[in-house]
């Protein structure tokens, strides 16, 4: 609900929307609500978990491949 309401309020369909996060519910949410999902590798994510087996378009492994993400985008 929460992605849905951030999609409405800028005026553009979840599915034009990614979404960025670094928790395995981030990717389900992104997923529930039709949003292009790319996974944080530097954020928290605890050692035992396998963020590459999360439902997403792609993996980030530093914070400056958001700007290339960003940019391929436009």
């Amino acid at each position: 609900a929460p992605l849905l309401h951030a999609a409405k309020g800028l005026k553009v369909p979840p599915g034009g929307c990614i979404y960025i996060g670094d928790a395995e519910r981030d990717a389900l949410a992104a997923r529930a609500a039709d949003m292009k999902m790319f996974v944080a590798l530097f954020g928290y994510i605890p050692a035992e978990e396998r963020p590459e087996a999360w439902p997403a378009a792609g993996w980030l492994r530093d914070p400056t491949e958001m700007v290339s993400l960003l940019d391929s985008l436009i």
